[in-house]
Formats: C-alpha cells, structure tokens, sequence
C-alpha cells in the first residue's frame, strides 16, 4: 500500500493520474517481486523542509529532488511502514519545466526511484546506476509515462 501525503489544494497536479500509476505499482509484481507486503508513504514538501530532513537525517547540506528512507529492517509487525518517500515539490515544477514535461510525470518518476531505494536499489555505483535506471525506464514503458 502506498499513501501520498500532501496539501490538496494544489490545483496543477492530477492526484488522480498519480494515485492511477500507484494502483498499477501496487498491483504488479515489477517492483513487488518479492513476497513481502510494503506500507510506503510518500510526501510532498517545501524545499525548506525537504533540506532539514537531508541536513537532519543524512548529514548534507543541499536541496534533494526526493529523499527515501528504507524502514524495512526496521520493522517488527507487519503493518509497520516500509519507508517513505519526500519530494520537494517546488524542485519536481522546476525539473518538469526543464525537461518539458509535465508536473505529474516528474512526480511519477520520482516517486517510482523513491520506491526502488525504498525496496533496497540505489546507484552508488556504476553497475547499480544501471540496474535501478533500466527497471525505472522499464516501469515507465510499462505504464506509458
């Protein structure tokens, strides 16, 4: 289960196409292919905010497009969360505007990375690089984003 957190009010993002690819997320086995339930919340936030979490929890003084933390191992019952996802969202409007691109599919994309390192991929070397940039291209194919 997948849970997105953040003000409705903002008229420029369709909650509804976001909360349509996380329902197809949810039943695909392309990122659950393990047979583990995950709880993962996502939220979106203020650049402000989004650099405290970084400077708090990481230790890095910088404006992150989204931060994950993997709760996984953490986890002693089952319906405890398995990560969460923040994105700053006034960086997602700015990324989508450089790449010509809609808001709402930035945020798809980087909800779907915030998800892979949720479930254990990162990039922090080359061959890790490509393995977590084939699946995500491989979810975005698969759901035409």
């Amino acid at each position: 289960m997948i849970h997105i957190v953040s003000d409705n009010s903002l008229k420029e993002i369709s909650f509804k196409k976001l909360e349509n690819c996380i329902l197809k997320l949810n039943n695909k086995n392309l990122i659950y292919n393990r047979q583990e339930k995950h709880t993962i919340n996502i939220q979106l936030l203020k650049n402000k905010e989004i650099i405290e979490l970084n400077k708090e929890f990481r230790n890095k003084d910088y404006l992150p497009d989204v931060l994950s933390f993997d709760y996984r191992q953490e986890k002693m019952f089952e319906h405890e969360l398995s990560g969460e996802v923040f994105i700053s969202l006034e960086k997602a409007k700015q990324q989508a505007t450089d790449k010509k691109h809609s808001l709402n599919d930035e945020l798809i994309f980087l909800i779907i990375h915030g998800i892979l390192h949720v479930l254990g991929y990162d990039h922090k070397n080359d061959k890790q690089e490509a393995e977590m940039k084939n699946l995500e291209q491989a979810i975005l194919n698969l759901y035409k984003i």
